[in-house]
């Protein structure tokens, strides 16, 4: 019977069966992260100074000269994060390979074939539906909590209320549909092919065990991430407390801001890529826990309905 306890043991095991592998991968994802963070924490100084020129009486050119800056900005972004896909999506399939084919060894169990790509490729496709979903239910929550508004227009404490739990049931439906889809990815190595019905099957009265497994290692990374943070925000919020105009009133000057932005950048660019290069690490980690959690929640969940074993499987169907 495959529990909360199994997945969790088998994930952090993992690390201690496999340490020169998660090695290799946490090292990757550090090479790979801090080439592109210093992409991105470069480009900071240059987009703050440009904010600091930019002119009042002149809002429409204001607008463009940010918009173009943010453009620029933007596209490296979305050029790191579809590198940062690839990138998780060979950890993950090395994962699933050191626990469910240790036999298949290499440089870390890393590979770029087609579990690789059929991987990245999925989890491509689920990030699109989410953000499609997530839209959809912005919109919607967006159109009943107007109309729970108009209704309830005498009492708004009551459609706050109301308004409050309809955001919350559309954040528990995505969890939901997540939680679910989440063994695809390692149902789909184990067989060699896409299998969505296989794994929605598989999770069936399951959520609360993958839910909870995955809830664990969230929170752990959670620590992690939040104490690494201690320096940065100590360094920003504590020069930022020079900006507090004497007039409570007052508001800060922009292009003060903008000045101190500039300059905190620039003279902490170290430490923001130490910290970066521990988040890397980190993530790294994260994304061993993760596949290593999914390999085996997939190979339990299949076993315990009677399903063939992983080295019964078929490859090619």
């Amino acid at each position: 019977m495959t529990t909360v306890g199994t997945i969790l043991g088998d994930a952090f095991g993992l690390i201690a069966r496999r340490p020169g592998a998660v090695l290799i991968w946490v090292l990757v994802y550090v090479a790979v992260g801090l080439a592109g963070a210093a992409l991105v924490l470069g480009q900071m100084p240059q987009m703050f100074e440009a904010m600091q020129h930019i002119d009042p009486e002149n809002p429409a050119g204001a607008q463009m000269a940010m918009m173009n800056g943010m453009g620029r900005f933007q596209g490296l972004s979305l050029l790191i994060q579809f590198g940062g896909v690839l990138l998780t999506s060979v950890v993950l399939c090395a994962a699933f390979r050191a626990l469910l084919r240790p036999e298949e060894d290499g440089f870390g169990y890393l590979r770029l074939g087609w579990d690789e790509l059929r991987t990245f490729f999925t989890y491509a496709v689920i990030v699109i539906a989410a953000i499609i979903l997530g839209f959809i239910l912005m919109l919607m929550l967006f159109m009943l909590t107007g109309l729970v508004a108009v209704i309830t227009r005498d009492s708004p404490a009551t459609g706050g209320i109301v308004g409050f739990l309809l955001a919350v049931a559309a954040l528990c439906l995505v969890i939901w549909v997540m939680v679910r889809l989440s063994l695809i990815y390692a149902v789909s190595f184990l067989r060699g092919r896409l299998s969505i019905d296989e794994a929605w099957a598989a999770t069936r009265g399951r959520f609360w065990t993958l839910f909870l497994a995955y809830l664990l290692i969230a929170i752990f990374w959670i620590v992690l991430n939040t104490i690494m943070s201690i320096p940065l925000l100590f360094s920003l919020f504590g020069g930022m407390a020079s900006l507090v105009p004497a007039d409570p009133s007052a508001e800060p000057d922009p292009k003060l801001v903008f000045a101190f932005m500039q300059q905190w950048f620039a003279a902490n660019m170290g430490l923001l890529l130490a910290v970066s290069a521990l988040a890397y690490a980190v993530q790294g980690l994260m994304t061993a826990l993760f596949g290593g959690a999914m390999a085996s929640a997939a190979r339990g969940f299949l076993t315990d309905d009677g399903h063939a074993m992983p080295q019964d499987f078929d490859p090619e169907g």
